[in-house]
Parts: C-alpha cells; sequence; structure tokens
C-alpha cells in the first residue's frame, strides 16, 4: 500500500517544512545551503513554491489576522550596546593627538 494515493514518498511534515522556509527567510541563504537537519532544500523549495502557487500564504495570513478580538500589540526595544572604538565615534584623544596638539 502506498504512503500518499497518488503514489510517490510519504509526505514531509509540515512543520519541518515551514522551519526550514522561516530559516532560509530569515538568515537570506540561497535554498542550496539550507543544512541538511532542516531537510532536502530541493523538497523543501518544491514545497515553498506549491504552497505560493496554491495561495495557502494569503490564506495562512487572513487565518492569523481574523484571529477574533482585540489585536494584542507588542512592542519591544532592543538594549543591545556595543561600544564602537573611539576613531568611529570622531573622538580625540590617544598619543598621536596629544603629540599632534600639543604643537
Amino acid at each position: 500500500m502506498s504512503a500518499s494515493p497518488l503514489g510517490g514518498r510519504p509526505a514531509r511534515d509540515h512543520r519541518r517544512v515551514l522551519d526550514a522556509i522561516f530559516w532560509v527567510a530569515r538568515t537570506g541563504v540561497p535554498w542550496r545551503d539550507l543544512p541538511s537537519e532542516l531537510g532536502n532544500w530541493n523538497s523543501v523549495f518544491r514545497q515553498f513554491r506549491r504552497w505560493t502557487a496554491s495561495c495557502l500564504w494569503d490564506v495562512m495570513l487572513e487565518a492569523l489576522s481574523d484571529g477574533g478580538g482585540e489585536a494584542d500589540l507588542l512592542q519591544m526595544i532592543d538594549s543591545t550596546s556595543i561600544r564602537a572604538h573611539h576613531c568611529a565615534a570622531g573622538g580625540r584623544g590617544g598619543l598621536i593627538a596629544r603629540v599632534l596638539g600639543a604643537r
């Protein structure tokens, strides 16, 4: 007995395919660079194309936006700070600046 009514290989887990598609979208890498842990890049890409052709993304976004009730707003502030080198900030100082400034 075949795993699919039309024959062929059994269908992949949709959650895994979604994770792989989101990973490619988040990282911006080519499909061929998809890690093997997330599945075969060609299988994921073909599923993405099938879902795109069938307008499934529009259906999913519509279902998410019609969640019912009031929309909860979530606002986030990124508090990450990175110290920049004093030259990058246009700062003065250092031995050379002191020597040149003394003239």
